[in-house]
């Protein structure tokens, strides 16, 4: 009977060092500098990710790919006009827990007022993104569209240019 809960016991010590939890850590939204986190725990590892402002956690997500287990994160954030998004794939293997394996920001719009001659123009830029992680591959395509568009009433003027990227990224 003893070694029963021997075995129970171990049994259980191993299928939690297998688990992910992730908690979101609750800061004060003060102001824009105040980064948001996340908790990340496996078994006896614990780790802290740092992202997104005004104490706004980042989004997450568990991705599988070839067998193994990641962590990709996210985040939208608006400010006034110029706004990013970050993208981010992390280990979750014992040996290299929570390294970062793939980080970009990406302005996803941007406002600017810089051409003295028309003050009543400004520069649009947006961009539209799309992450793919597959076969240990990431794969980030990011659309573009760069306008002028007019002061008062936000309605396009002119295309300066308009276009794609794709990043490419293998993890090993």
């Amino acid at each position: 009977m003893r070694y029963t809960l021997y075995v129970f016991l171990l049994l259980t010590l191993l299928a939690c060092a297998k688990k992910i939890y992730i908690e979101e850590l609750v800061i004060e939204k003060a102001w824009a500098g105040t980064n948001g986190a996340i908790v990340v725990k496996k078994g006896v590892l614990t780790d802290t990710i740092y992202d997104c402002k005004f104490g706004i956690s980042p989004d997450y997500e568990i991705l599988k790919s070839n067998g193994k287990k990641y962590l990709f994160t996210t985040c939208d954030m608006s400010g006034g006009g110029n706004n990013t998004k970050s993208f981010s794939l992390w280990s979750l293997d014992k040996k290299s827990f929570l390294d970062t394996l793939f980080y970009k920001e990406i302005y996803t719009s941007e406002v600017s007022n810089d051409h003295p001659q028309y003050p009543e123009f400004r520069k649009w830029t947006q961009r539209e993104t799309d992450f793919n992680f597959k076969n240990q591959k990431v794969t980030l395509t990011i659309d573009s569209v760069v306008a002028n568009v007019h002061w008062d009433t936000a309605e396009p003027v002119d295309t300066i240019s308009m276009g794609d990227k794709t990043i490419y990224s293998k993890i090993d």
